[in-house]
């Protein structure tokens, strides 16, 4: 739809759209490409969820802009409206042109161009893309130090169907909009299953009753950095009948667990061999990683710690707790940058980071000196100044209110500090 705006236009022409906010998502890189190289881009506004009326939860984009070859100087104007002032907007309690004096920034297309992914900075400034660039550069992604999958494709309840006719499970059918399940044919006797004349069992319960169950942790129990999640349990006594349960290996421990949905990076280790579901992506780091000194204790740090998670903010402009589908992708986070171990001396650092992890796992004393030491220990691997961590810091002063935001700062965030 884009281009075909854009190609209807004459030479120098002007366009502006309304856009799902899909457009920020990792399948849409091409698309943004296009735009960042065949246009000049004079606005993209991140307006959040709710603006056609409540049943429509996907976020909505503005993308103003001419058709024309970019100029290497050209600055796009960018606002992430979240929080109250996106309530406050909606409401008509602010006209936009105010939002705009207050919240817009100014980024430099050639950069949103030449980053990975071509992903729209429209929360970073020039200035703090340079800082995201030197992280960047002191760091190796997570994909080349980790190997990973994600857990059994069931839904969080563990719900299955058993046919009437022939008495073989299965998973239910495609969930409907609005609540529900689509009918489908049983794949042992062609029967029509329907949520009308199924039998329904939960593979999931509360407690454990028989030796066929085993410890499972599901998102909705990952809702913390640190935490240790309570257990429910998964029967697998009926995993021959069910195809999309995968093998034990998939979940030996010890592992990372890090929950798909929510905003910034929501983490724990497991060191035993409990399953999750899809919604829940499993970490490890390789060996030969873990032969040049990663661990995922130190990992662990790295991703549910303040540096990253504005880092994780500013790259995707992701920090609305309100809008819908929010989650991190594999792609996404096999991008994320861990700071490399070079020396000696780093190898010292990433010991502190450890052992600070540790007493974090074992008591989640958030805002703690453990907790604030693992940043400043990290920031010092990833060659952050303390000016630039004090910016860093109170960035999340300006967030929309969150779990996320009240467990990095839990007697609140300090005042913001602009980069010099």
């Amino acid at each position: 739809m884009l281009a075909l705006v854009v190609h209807s236009l004459k030479p120098g022409g002007r366009f502006a759209l309304l856009v799902p906010d899909t457009l920020f998502s990792a399948d849409k890189q091409r698309t943004r490409q296009w735009l960042l190289e065949r246009t000049t881009l004079e606005k993209v506004y991140s307006l959040g969820p709710d603006w056609f009326t409540t049943d429509v939860r996907m976020g909505t984009v503005l993308v103003q802009g001419r058709r024309s070859s970019p100029d290497p100087s050209n600055k796009i104007t960018t606002i992430v409206l979240a929080g109250k002032e996106r309530v406050t907007a909606q409401a008509g309690g602010k006209p936009l042109q105010q939002v705009e004096a207050g919240l817009s920034q100014q980024t430099a297309q050639r950069l949103c161009a030449m980053s990975e992914g071509s992903h729209f900075q429209v929360l970073a400034s020039e200035q703090e893309l340079g800082l995201l660039h030197r992280i960047e550069s002191s760091s190796v992604h997570l994909e080349e130090i980790s190997e990973h999958t994600r857990g059994d494709e069931i839904n969080s309840d563990g719900l299955i169907w058993r046919c009437g006719n022939c008495g073989t499970y299965t998973v239910p059918g495609e969930k409907k909009q609005g609540g529900g399940y689509k009918d489908k044919l049983c794949h042992c006797c062609d029967a029509q299953l329907t949520i009308r004349d199924i039998y329904p069992v939960s593979l999931i319960a509360e407690t454990q009753h028989t030796a066929y169950q085993t410890p499972y942790i599901d998102g909705g129990l990952l809702t913390r950095r640190y935490q240790a999640p309570p257990r429910r349990f998964l029967r697998k006594d009926l995993s021959p009948m069910v195809p999309r349960l995968k093998d034990d290996h998939h979940f030996k421990g010890p592992k990372i667990l890090i929950r798909q949905a929510g905003v910034g990076v929501t983490a724990t280790l497991v060191n035993d061999d409990c399953r999750c579901p899809q919604s829940v992506y499993i970490y490890r780091v390789n060996e030969t990683a873990r032969a040049a000194g990663y661990s995922e204790r130190f990992i662990l740090g790295c991703l549910v710690s303040r540096t990253m998670n504005y880092v994780l903010m500013k790259r995707f402009g992701e920090i609305d707790p309100a809008r819908a589908f929010a989650k991190l992708t594999h792609a996404r986070i096999m991008a994320l940058p861990i700071p490399r171990i070079a020396d000696d001396g780093d190898r010292q650092i990433v010991h502190g980071i450890e052992a600070d992890v540790t007493t974090m796992l074992a008591t989640a004393s958030y805002g703690s000196v453990e907790d604030h030491r693992i940043d400043t220990r990290l920031r010092n691997l990833w060659k952050v100044t303390p000016d630039e961590g004090r910016h860093m810091n109170g960035f999340f002063s300006t967030l929309p209110d969150g779990q996320a935001v009240r467990d990095l700062f839990p007697d609140g965030a300090p005042p913001p500090v602009r980069l010099r």
